[in-house]
This record gives C-alpha cells, sequence and structure tokens, in this order.
C-alpha cells in the first residue's frame, strides 16, 4: 500500500474499531489499544468491513495490519537483535513456534521491563535463528560422524594391519629356524667328519709308529 493508502487504512481503522466496540476513539494510538483488547471474532468484523470500505481482500487487510501497519506502535527490534539471539541459542525450542516466541519475548521484558515488540517481527527473527541454530547443529552432528567414520577406518586399517605383521611374523619365524637348524646340522656334521678325521690319523700315526718299532725289531734280530 502507498501512503495514501496508509492514512487511509488508519481512518477506516479508527472509525470501524470506534463502531464495532461503542468506544469513541480519537486516533491510531487509542483505536490499535482498543482492538487488542477485542476477540478474534470481533476483529475479523472489523477485516471484513475495511475490506468493503477500501475494496481490498479482508486477508490483504489482516496481513498488511500484522505485517506492517501495527509496527509504528512498537519499539525498533535492532536494538535487541544480539540479545534475542543469545536467548535462542540458549533457550530450550518449544514445539510450537509462536510458543518459542512467546518465552523470547517474556524473557526480555525481564530484562527489559518496559519494551514492546511487535510480535510478528519477532516471531520473524526467531524463526530464522531457531533454523539457523538447527542447521548449525546439524553440521555439526554430521561432522562428527565423519569424524567418528574416519577414526573407526583408520582404527580398522592398524588393526588389519597388525594382524597382517602378525600372520607374517608367524610365517618366518619356522621358516628361520629350519634354515638355521640345517646350517647347524652341517655344520655339526662337518666337525664330526673332521673328528672322524682326526680319529683316523692318529690311528695311522700309531700304526706307522708300530710299524716301525717292528721293523727295527727285526734289524737288531740281523
Amino acid at each position: 500500500m502507498n501512503d495514501s493508502l496508509k492514512l487511509m487504512f488508519g481512518n477506516v481503522f479508527i472509525n470501524f474499531v470506534s463502531l464495532k466496540t461503542d468506544i469513541e476513539c480519537k486516533d491510531i494510538f487509542q483505536a490499535h489499544q482498543v482492538f487488542l483488547q477485542k476477540q478474534d471474532g470481533a476483529k475479523f468484523d472489523i477485516w471484513k468491513n475495511m475490506s468493503y470500505a477500501l475494496n481490498i481482500p479482508s486477508k490483504k487487510i489482516h496481513d498488511y495490519y500484522h505485517n506492517t501497519w501495527s509496527k509504528q506502535f512498537y519499539d525498533d527490534i535492532n536494538p535487541y537483535r544480539i540479545q534475542i539471539q543469545k536467548l535462542v541459542h540458549n533457550s530450550k525450542i518449544q514445539e510450537s513456534m509462536q510458543d518459542t516466541v512467546k518465552n523470547v519475548i517474556s524473557q526480555l521484558k525481564q530484562l527489559y521491563p518496559k519494551i514492546t515488540l511487535h510480535f510478528q517481527t519477532v516471531y520473524q527473527y526467531v524463526n530464522y535463528q531457531v533454523k539457523n541454530r538447527n542447521k548449525i547443529n546439524d553440521q555439526l552432528v554430521s561432522k562428527n560422524e565423519v569424524q567418528s567414520s574416519q577414526k573407526e577406518s583408520v582404527s580398522e586399517t592398524v588393526q588389519i594391519l597388525k594382524q597382517s605383521l602378525e600372520a607374517l611374523e608367524q610365517d618366518s619365524k619356522p621358516a628361520f629356524m629350519d634354515i638355521y637348524d640345517g646350517e647347524y646340522t652341517k655344520d655339526c656334521t662337518c666337525q664330526q667328519q673332521t673328528q672322524v678325521s682326526e680319529t683316523n690319523s692318529i690311528s695311522f700315526n700309531e700304526q706307522m709308529q708300530l710299524l716301525n718299532i717292528d721293523q727295527l725289531l727285526d734289524f737288531d734280530s740281523l
């Protein structure tokens, strides 16, 4: 809506709120306060009558009031955005977004008793913060799952390598012992043969000595 329609909206709003409540409202501020005290059914009748007067669908009248026109009666949210972020981050998210927003507004009023915030504006901002918080949490969970999976994979790989090395060590040990035992046996055999040879050599020398003695004896007899 342009400025002229905005002005017209305010005038029509005052007239129909005064008509439906039997309270003569002097300005849009008084009309707005009276309107907030009405039940939803009475509010719907006001949207319907304003729709006829402005030739605009009642839903557009309703949305324009809540999302745009009524903001002028509330404090600016910008100075409280950081505080709202902290409240959303530290608060338990309710099942209903409206309950979450009401909880945030209630906590803000405890911190700033005189504050009046536009519900739809706070709703949109809190909804954005909740989605952002959930997105970050999902990313952290996903990252932790990936890291955990990688750790498990590395652990499994290390275990497999360890088992492979143990198996290789078991397979290599008998072969080494066989080779070692073979060399040892071969060495022992050589030593035994040497000992036998030495024994045979000693026996031969002894025989030669005996032969010489016999020859000497024979020579003396001559």
